[in-house]
């Protein structure tokens, strides 16, 4: 990977390659364009982040859009790393380190000199479903493959010292070909001792165990696969 980064006083710009640079440059142009066309290409469109889906060559992709909705989130976000750069580190880190997440291509940073305003992300598309309708609907052999994926992603972020922060099971998606992914990076932490990892990987595994509290032998299940008594 060569990355291509691109700073104005009004811009910055980072791609992974010379090649996603020229394949996204409508994109690069007017990021905001997919949003202002209805259809069914709108994935979400909260009021803090919205998500659109498009091709480009010869493949599917989506661009978040990260927006502050309030005058302190404006300021706050104004003086720290955007969403869709912590977004776009993290998920080269999980990459590195054998985590599945989807792809980044593209990020935009609006700028004010060294204030930020507006992010946007690309990254390739993933099919999958959510972890907790694969699980539901898969047959023993299928349910047994989500466990231990599970236990291997929190071992390995462990290990790295990396915690999520918002692993409820709409972050983790399953493919039809077996694959667990990670989405929504931007809460993404790295710990500097190996205590502090402790900590914030046992906050994730409880985060991704409380969904499942109305249903008391799911949860004891999950709480065995990941080793927490």
């Amino acid at each position: 990977m060569s990355v291509v980064e691109q700073r104005r006083w009004h811009r910055r710009v980072v791609a992974r390659d010379r090649h996603a640079l020229d394949v996204l440059a409508p994109i690069v142009r007017q990021p905001d364009r997919l949003f202002e066309i209805e259809g069914e290409h709108l994935l979400h469109m909260a009021a803090v982040q919205q998500i659109a889906r498009f091709e480009a060559d010869g493949q599917a992709l989506v661009l978040k859009r990260y927006v502050a909705t309030t005058q302190a989130r404006r300021l706050r976000r104004a003086l720290t790393p955007s969403r869709a750069a912590r977004s776009w580190q993290a998920a080269w880190r999980l990459l590195a380190i054998g985590v599945g997440t989807p792809r980044p291509w593209l990020m935009i940073e609006q700028r004010f000199g060294p204030l930020r305003g507006r992010a946007w992300l690309v990254t390739d598309f993933c099919p999958g479903v959510h972890i907790d309708e694969a699980y539901r609907r898969g047959g023993r052999n299928e349910r047994e493959a989500i466990e231990h994926a599970l236990a291997r992603l929190f071992e390995a972020m462990l290990r790295h010292r990396i915690s999520h922060r918002d692993t409820k099971p709409a972050n983790l998606l399953w493919t039809a070909d077996g694959r667990l992914q990670l989405i929504d990076l931007d809460s993404v932490r790295y710990h500097w001792t190996q205590a502090g990892a402790t900590h914030g990987s046992l906050r994730d595994r409880r985060i991704f165990l409380d969904y499942w509290r109305d249903e008391p032998a799911l949860q004891q299940r999950f709480a065995r696969t990941l080793a927490i008594g």
